[in-house]
Formats: C-alpha cells, structure tokens, sequence
C-alpha cells in the first residue's frame, strides 16, 4: 500500500520537480525549439519525473485523493 509523503518532504519534492522542468526546458531550447514548446517540454518532464519519483519511493501522489474507499465513492454524485 503507498505511503504518504511526510511534510518535510514537500521541499524535496518541489525542488525535485523545478529541476526537472528545468532540465527539460533547457534540453528543449537546446535543440532549437520555441520558448512555448520549450516551456511545455518543462513541464511534460517535470511530470514524468515526478510519477518516476514516486513509483520509486513508494508513494503516493500529492494530486490523487486520500480515500480508501474504492473510486466511485471517492467523488460523491451531486444531486
């Protein structure tokens, strides 16, 4: 079962994501690329790198709701 991130580990995890969206931005300008391509290719890496970062640790995703109910009882139908 993944665990929860601590809260000291937030820090972590967003300097974590800055450097792979930069890395992927500079990759991209690099080779050329305009600034928006660029930018999205920051932020597509930036992604990636964070799901890789969190299957490996064993985490689970800040985005991803905190339910241990199955899915359709995560998100309540309105009436």
């Amino acid at each position: 079962m993944p665990g929860r991130r601590p809260d000291h580990a937030l820090l972590h995890s967003v300097l974590g994501l800055a450097a792979f969206a930069v890395v992927g931005c500079h990759a991209a300008l690099a080779f050329g690329a305009p600034l928006l391509d660029a930018a999205s290719m920051g932020m597509v890496t930036a992604t990636g790198g964070g799901i890789i970062c969190d299957m490996l640790t064993i985490t689970q995703p800040m985005i991803l709701p905190r339910c241990s109910k199955p899915r359709r009882d995560c998100f309540p139908r309105k009436s």
